[in-house]
C-alpha cells in the first residue's frame, strides 16, 4: 500500500520480503552508530518489522514505511513517522534510516519535508530505546524540545 509519492521517492507499508534489504542497514555499524541498542540481528530485524507490518500498532495511520527510489525502485531504507508522548504531551517524529548509497544526496531531505528531523533517546514502547543518528537527519532549521536533539 502506497502512503506518499513524491517526485524521486515512493514510501509504501513494509512488507515482509523486505526483511533482507532492511536487515542489511540494521546491521551495518556506521549506519546504526547514534543508536543505543546498536547494531540488530536478522531476528530482532525482524522482530522490529513485524511491529511496523501495519503501522504503528496503536496509532495504525503512523508507523514506519518502505522508502523505494521511485525511479528504479530500489529500496532505499525505511523513514515515517512515529508517535510519543514526551512530557505528558503527543508528539509526532520523523524518522528515517537510508543506505549510505543515499545519504547527501539531498533525498534525505524529501524524506524529512513532513516535519522537523529531531532525535532523542526515548522508550518506543517495549522497553527499548529509539536513538536517531545525525548524519541521517535533514537539514531544515529545527526547534528542539527539552530533553531532545536535533541535526542540523
Amino acid at each position: 500500500m502506497k502512503i506518499l509519492e513524491t517526485h524521486r521517492l515512493i514510501l509504501r507499508r513494509l512488507l515482509p520480503n523486505d526483511l533482507d534489504s532492511l536487515f542489511a542497514l540494521y546491521s551495518d555499524p556506521e549506519i546504526r552508530r547514534y543508536f543505543p541498542e546498536g547494531t540488530l540481528t536478522y531476528a530482532e530485524t525482524r522482530e522490529e518489522l513485524e511491529w511496523f507490518l501495519n503501522g504503528h500498532p496503536t496509532h495504525p495511520e503512523l508507523g514506519l514505511w518502505a522508502t523505494l527510489h521511485k525511479q528504479t525502485g530500489e529500496f532505499m531504507g525505511r523513514c515515517g513517522l512515529l508517535p510519543w508522548t514526551i512530557e505528558q504531551r503527543p508528539e509526532v517524529e520523523v524518522a528515517y534510516l537510508l543506505a549510505k548509497t543515499y545519504c547527501g544526496i539531498s533525498l534525505q531531505r524529501r524524506a524529512s519535508a513532513i516535519g522537523p528531523v529531531c532525535h532523542s533517546n526515548t522508550p518506543r514502547g517495549d522497553g527499548r530505546t529509539r536513538g536517531r543518528a545525525p548524519t541521517t537527519a535533514g537539514r531544515a532549521r529545527l526547534s528542539p524540545r527539552p530533553g531532545q536533539s536535533c541535526a542540523v
